[in-house]
């Protein structure tokens, strides 16, 4: 296991169980950029290798930990869509965008609806 690897599996999101206290704001924030850099590395190592498998765990991981993050979303959905998962596309994105109109209130990006429409054509 590679020293990112090891790094990805220990990371759990949030200090202190969610627990408000704002010296940890900028402290939290600071980690979640590292930590989202992180897995887009080890994503796109599992993309060049093809490990599709690999690269599904770590975006659910990653998504588990911050569920509106988009990018990944589409990530995972282009993932689906490149190992040949049609029917895992319809249903990854029909539970973001109900998601996301819960949480937001607003339908997802434009670009995410175009590009599922595409891959299920």
């Amino acid at each position: 296991m590679t020293r990112a690897e090891r790094i990805f599996s220990l990371y759990r999101g949030s200090l202190l169980d969610r627990k408000d206290y704002l010296w940890k704001t900028q402290l939290e924030e600071n980690y979640r950029k590292q930590y989202t850099s992180l897995v887009y590395l080890l994503i796109q190592r599992c993309l060049l290798e093809e490990a599709w498998g690999q690269a599904e765990f770590k975006l659910d991981t990653y998504l588990t930990l911050y569920p509106l993050n988009e990018e990944m979303h589409q990530m995972l959905i282009d993932i689906y869509a490149k190992s040949g998962k049609k029917e895992r596309i319809a249903k990854h994105y029909t539970n973001f965008k109900a998601l996301y109109l819960r949480e937001l209130g607003i339908e997802p990006p434009k670009e995410m609806r175009d590009s599922v429409a595409a891959y299920l054509n």
